[in-house]
This record gives C-alpha cells, structure tokens and sequence, in this order.
C-alpha cells in the first residue's frame, strides 16, 4: 500500500524535499561501483554511504518509500558486475521479529525482488539463533560481539553470494559467511547497495 501510494500522491523528493516526484532523477546519485577485501571475503558496492545515497537508503528503510526498492535494485546490480562469478545461490540477512513487525516485510529481499539479475537466484535461508542488540550505536568490536554466532543457514553446497543493503563493519556480513561455511557453502563474495566508513575506521584494503 505504501509503495502504490508513493506512485499515486507522492509528497516529495526524498533527497531535496522538492514534490512532486519520490526522488528526482538528477537526485539519484551516479553510481560508482567499487570492491575491496572485508576479512578475506571480495565486497563490492555502488555507493559510498553519503549525502544523498543516505537519504535515498533512509527514505527507503526508514520511511517506508517502498518504491525506491527498484532504484536500490539497480545500483545492487552495477556492484554485481565487479563480482568474477555470479553465484547461482543468494542469502540475504533474516530481519530480526522487531524489525519485521515494524515494517512489515524484509527490505534487502524486497530490493532482490527488484532486480533483474538476481530475482530469479535460488534464496538460501537463515535465521537468528540468539538475541542480538541493535548495531547502531556499537563500537566495530561490540558489533562483531554482538553478532558472533547469531545466525543459523540451511545445510547446502556450492558457491553462495551474501547480498545486503548497507555494510559498516561487516559484521552482519561476516557472521553470515562464517554460518554459510559452517552450513557447507562457499561464500564467493559479498554485494551490497552502500558501503559506510565509520568513525576511525579503515578500509582493509585499497579498493581493486
């Protein structure tokens, strides 16, 4: 219902709150497709979390503006063109109960459904196994904590791609890899829509 009301009465862009389009086409930021190392494991992305590609993520998961579902699909797929193999199998994170109830559905599933190259991939499933606090606000350290051993993937094998919206630390990431290869995957890499430098952080490595 939001999304077919976004299309029908739009209230304003989501990057320069100008109506009466949900986001202005020279709003959209350009994309610029990059890959790195994240702890062995070859990321890649076609945003860096910043000005409008944050408000753009924002607007989408915050606000509830389920038509930007499609834009965020086609920025995942430019990061997908930086990935040597194109893994037949995808697993996107579970959203916690909270989440879910709040919003109503899984937002990264949602984006995957818009994508051409990667709807129709066989979806690899997984759930939470333990409590997890909320990462926003967790130093990188409290958040792979918070994360280790927290997720539980179906037994399977072969190369396995780990899709999701925004990577920080990579510790959401990096917990479902080590799921993955527990399950008997092998994870081939990690895509997502935004990459996010926090605070004193550095990249492992330079970007390939």
């Amino acid at each position: 219902m939001s999304a077919l009301l976004d299309l029908l009465f739009p209230s304003k862009c989501v990057v320069c709150e100008r109506p009466p389009q949900l986001v202005c086409v020279g709003c959209l930021p350009a994309p610029r497709p990059q890959s790195e190392l994240l702890s062995g494991y070859r990321l890649s992305y076609a945003l860096d979390l910043e000005g409008a590609a944050e408000k753009l993520i924002t607007g989408y998961k915050d606000l509830s503006k389920l038509a930007l579902a499609r834009h965020l699909a086609g920025y995942l797929d430019e990061a997908l063109e930086l990935l040597p193999v194109r893994p037949a199998k995808i697993l996107v994170p579970p959203s916690s109960r909270k989440n879910f109830a709040r919003r109503g559905y899984n937002p990264v599933e949602l984006i995957c459904s818009k994508s051409p190259m990667l709807r129709s991939l066989n979806r690899v499933s997984a759930r939470s196994i333990k409590f997890t606090l909320d990462q926003r606000g967790l130093s990188a350290k409290d958040r792979r904590e918070n994360l280790e051993g927290a997720f539980e993937v179906e037994s399977g094998s072969g190369p396995l791609l780990i899709v999701d919206d925004v990577v920080t630390t990579g510790a959401t990431a990096l917990s479902l890899a080590s799921a993955s290869a527990a399950a008997g995957f092998e994870v081939a890499g990690i895509c997502v829509v935004a990459r996010r430098n926090s605070p004193g952080q550095t990249r492992e490595s330079k970007k390939a």
